[in-house]
């Protein structure tokens, strides 16, 4: 509850605050604040700029971001996601970013590729939307992202990309506006993931992820390839209904 206290200094015109001020407004010694502060800050609820104040952190906003939004979205995505599962069979995913890891929130089997989603977040960077939500994360979280999921050189044979062609392709992500991979945690599947936002222009809450067989497992050529249209206007379809919310 101590650590709540500190939080809760925060406020309209006082989003950087000094150690010193946050002993005083939540009336605790200093060398108290000062663990707590630590704690919140190795966590992401707060972060030291460059003048050495803190301000609430990149962590703590997605999950407030995530709080106010995973009802509407959810709500909103399903039958979008319902009805591109249906006209293509693929399965389709609705993914958030928890800390600098990957959720899938919802999930639509689809009846070519009957692919299940696993629960394992530290799968960010194998994924077309791990990969899509880390090219749009904030400098902060993506920091922490690379730090945490990508070691100084992927062992042979891994699926992770090394540091710089990983920044070619969250760059590119960024410039075409989705993602694509078939390095995903399962060589039978490939994948197109598109950002949804609250509303056109907002930044990037969620990812929509269309899943298909890849091609080489798929010698009869009974699946399309893959293409990120339909993934991209499903997702602007919800964008378009959060909007409108």
């Amino acid at each position: 509850m101590r650590a709540l206290s500190l939080l809760e200094c925060f406020g309209p015109g006082r989003s950087r605050l000094s150690l010193s001020q946050l002993a005083r407004s939540s009336a605790l010694p200093l060398s108290t604040a000062h663990r707590l502060v630590q704690d919140l800050a190795a966590w992401g609820a707060l972060e030291r700029d460059e003048d050495g104040r803190y301000r609430i952190g990149a962590r703590l906003r997605q999950v407030a971001s995530m709080a106010d939004h995973d009802v509407p979205l959810s709500r909103h995505a399903l039958p979008l996601m319902s009805d591109l599962a249906q006209r293509t069979g693929h399965t389709v995913l609705l993914a958030v970013l928890q800390g600098t890891g990957i959720v899938f929130l919802e999930h639509v089997i689809g009846s070519k590729a009957p692919f299940r989603p696993r629960p394992e977040p530290h799968l960010i960077l194998t994924t077309a939307a791990g990969l899509l939500l880390s090219a749009h994360a904030d400098a902060a979280t993506l920091g922490r992202i690379l730090e945490e999921h990508l070691p100084p050189a992927a062992p042979p044979g891994t699926s992770l990309p090394d540091a710089a062609a990983l920044g070619r392709e969250l760059a590119r992500i960024r410039r075409d506006g989705h993602s694509s991979t078939s390095r995903s945690t399962h060589p039978y599947y490939t994948a197109v993931a598109a950002p949804i936002r609250t509303a056109p222009g907002a930044p990037v809450i969620a990812a929509l992820s269309e899943v298909g067989v890849a091609a080489h497992a798929d010698p009869r050529g009974r699946d399309a390839p893959m293409s990120p249209a339909a993934c991209l206007a499903a997702a602007a379809g919800i964008t378009a209904a959060l909007s409108g919310s």
